[in-house]
Parts: structure tokens; C-alpha cells; sequence
């Protein structure tokens, strides 16, 4: 596991309850993240030859099938073997052009989005959020146009680590490029899973420096009730919490006074403030 050097959660005014207050922290399903390409290789499988094969042994019987049901209403006398070498035909004639047919891609894409839903994801900043450069693109894009809070968390405490082993999966950092991931095809022409294919994305997202930590969906952490994937964490994980520019009293108030309580009195309180003269945020301790 690669340790970052440091964790945020940027988050709307609404979140204040569960994380702030019950200590709780959702892990999404990949479907709710901003990212269409979330998990998705390129699609060169499409030209390999046992991706090709099994493909051709899941269709064609169908297609023979059809055929013979086909030619049978029609009345026409046909041998058999003349409707599995004229369906083989068909069907190969069609994969020959795999990587532009339509209905094969969709299927591809289909199948790949299916195998992504049964993991959870929780994700994390390593950009601070006085940063000079790409902080205030995150608080604009995820704290309600800074409306809501940023808590930082230890990104040594055990929490996380264990969660990394209990996991057996990856936790750790995104990596960033302008060219989507490749995947390998068994001798039985599946498509090996490949959980890292969660850990790239576009360079776009490089402001995000982002980390992740990737879980399935029926992790023993995770309860289930009104909202699905929920994990509690201690109160010591917690390291600062920073509150937007434009955040509302009640806000405030409740971070405020969820910090009085005993377990999170040593959490770091400082606000954001806009700068008098830089496309910048000062943060002062409250």
C-alpha cells in the first residue's frame, strides 16, 4: 500500500451529519461517481483472438438456432449442415469487423459496467485546501461552490490500513493519463478482472491528486440500511476539518459544536477566507 502524505474529503453542507456528527463515511457504488470512464479499459480485446473464439462459441448457436426456425416457417427443405455452415459464416463475417460493430462494443460495455458494480469506492484529495493552484477548482466542484467543509484525515492511522488488508484489494493513489488502460484476454477468452483498471483516469482529474479505497460491495465494515456501503470511522482519524468561504451559519454551528464533544477536541478547526487580492483562500484557526 502507498501512503499518501496527507487525505481530504471535500464535502457539501448536507454531510455534516453523517461524517461530522455520526462519524460515518459512505464508500459509492461506481455508477455515482462524476466519471464516465470510471473503470473502463480501451477496447483492443475486441481483435483478440480468444475474445473473438468464445464470442463466436456464445453466438453461433444462436444464430443457428434462428436459422433453422427461420427456413422451418418458410416451408424450405434444408440440411443441417448447410444452416450451421451459413450461420458460422454469418456470425465470423461480423466479428471480422469487431472493433467497429456497434452491437458488439455495447455488449463489451455492458458486460465491464455489470463487473465494476459489485465494488465500493471511497475517494480522497491529497490536494490541501489552501492549495495555490488546483484547490479552489475541488472546493467549487464538491463543497458547494464552498458552501461546505474539507476534513483531513491521517493517512497513517490504522483505520486504513486495515482496511487495505481486510479488503485484499488496492488502496492508494490515481494515475493519471491521456490514454485509457488495456486489458488481457484468458485462454478461454474472457476478460481477466483487473480491479487497478479503477485506479486511472483521464489527466484532466490530475488537479484531484486523488486516493482511493477500493472495497466490494459486501465488505463486513459496510452496513446497509437507508443509504447502501456505509462504514463508521473513530473520531481519531479525523485531523482538521476546514470550513468553506461561503458556508452558512447552521453549518458552522453544527461542525463548531461536534468538535466540543470529548473524542473531537483535537481535531485542527480553521476556516477559509478569500484572499484580498490573489485567486486565493487564507486559512485561519477558530
Amino acid at each position: 500500500m502507498e501512503i499518501a502524505s496527507a487525505l481530504y474529503k471535500y464535502c457539501p453542507p448536507e454531510r455534516v451529519t453523517d461524517l461530522i456528527e455520526n462519524k460515518t463515511i459512505r464508500f459509492s457504488p461506481v455508477c455515482d461517481l462524476n466519471d464516465p470512464f470510471e473503470g473502463l479499459p480501451n477496447q483492443d480485446f475486441l481483435s483478440h483472438l480468444n475474445w473473438l473464439s468464445a464470442i463466436e462459441r456464445e453466438l453461433i448457436p444462436h444464430r443457428i438456432a434462428a436459422l433453422r426456425l427461420a427456413r422451418a416457417r418458410d416451408g424450405r427443405i434444408f440440411k443441417d449442415e448447410e444452416v450451421v455452415s451459413h450461420a458460422t459464416k454469418q456470425i465470423r463475417d461480423e466479428l471480422s469487423g469487431t472493433a467497429s460493430h456497434p452491437a458488439l462494443r455495447q455488449a463489451a460495455l455492458k458486460a465491464q459496467k455489470n463487473e465494476r458494480e459489485q465494488l465500493r469506492i471511497l475517494c480522497f484529495s491529497q490536494t490541501p485546501p489552501d492549495h495555490p493552484d488546483d484547490a479552489l477548482l475541488i472546493w467549487a466542484h464538491y463543497t458547494a461552490g464552498h458552501k461546505g467543509f474539507v476534513v483531513g484525515f491521517d493517512p497513517k492511522h490504522s483505520w486504513i490500513s486495515d482496511f487495505d488488508a481486510m479488503s485484499q484489494l488496492t488502496v492508494g493513489p490515481i494515475k493519471y493519463h491521456s490514454l485509457r488502460p488495456s486489458v488481457q484476454v484468458g485462454s478461454d477468452g474472457q476478460v481477466i478482472p483487473d480491479n487497478n483498471l479503477l485506479f486511472h483516469k483521464s489527466a484532466n482529474w490530475s488537479y484531484e491528486r486523488e486516493y482511493r479505497i477500493i472495497a466490494p460491495r459486501d465488505h463486513k465494515r459496510f452496513r446497509h440500511e437507508k443509504i447502501s456501503a456505509l462504514a463508521d470511522i473513530p473520531a481519531g482519524i479525523i485531523q482538521t476539518i476546514t470550513i468553506g468561504a461561503e458556508c452558512e451559519s447552521k453549518t458552522m454551528a453544527a461542525i463548531v459544536r461536534a468538535c466540543k464533544q470529548t473524542d473531537m477536541r483535537h481535531v485542527r478547526l480553521r476556516s477559509a477566507e478569500i484572499d484580498s487580492d490573489r485567486y486565493a483562500l487564507i486559512l485561519r484557526d477558530l
